[in-house]
């Protein structure tokens, strides 16, 4: 604990900036004690409480950008833990922001700002019909499917499916 003491009128001042405590999820009672050196009889405690703060997202500027990604947009992040740009990930939905384009500008225990370059967004899932798949199993590389139902988008991962016209392959 970082403390500071000054006189202030008759009375002198103890100021602390109280540690990190592990986040519990609750609130936690401490004691707090303060002891003169030379006189260690006169010591004096009090009831401390640290009260636990969930991270949270404060802001996001812009709340929109450009449908072919790469604006510069700041998170304004509170209560969370120091980091620094090599310890945090970005996501825009399902897309990973690359390291290069994520700088944490502030990280204190108590604000976080993170400037961030906006990824473009994923291709739109391919509409019912034929598919070409390149990691088929079982499937020459190149060969078409017919499928009933095209591979959906939003929590099922698609890897390298590519929709064909009108039964042709894709290029």
């Amino acid at each position: 604990m970082s403390v500071s003491v000054s006189p202030d009128g008759g009375r002198t001042v103890v100021k602390g900036v109280t540690p990190a405590y592990p986040l519990t999820g609750g609130a936690v009672e401490v004691t707090l004690r303060v002891t003169p050196i030379q006189q260690t009889n006169l010591a004096s405690e009090a009831p401390f409480r640290y009260a636990y703060q969930p991270p949270s997202l404060s802001s996001v500027s812009p709340s929109s950008s450009p449908s072919v990604g790469g604006a510069a947009t700041i998170i304004d992040l509170l209560y969370f833990p120091v980091i620094t740009s090599s310890t945090v990930a970005v996501e825009f939905g399902a897309v990973e922001v690359p390291p290069s384009d994520v700088r944490v500008v502030t990280s204190t225990l108590f604000r976080t700002q993170v400037v961030v370059v906006t990824p473009p967004p994923p291709p739109p899932p391919p509409p019912e019909g034929w598919v070409r798949e390149c990691a088929g199993v079982g499937k020459r590389p190149g060969s078409l499917t017919r499928m009933s139902r095209a591979p959906s988008w939003g929590g099922t991962p698609v890897r390298c499916t590519i929709r064909t016209s009108l039964g042709r392959p894709a290029h």
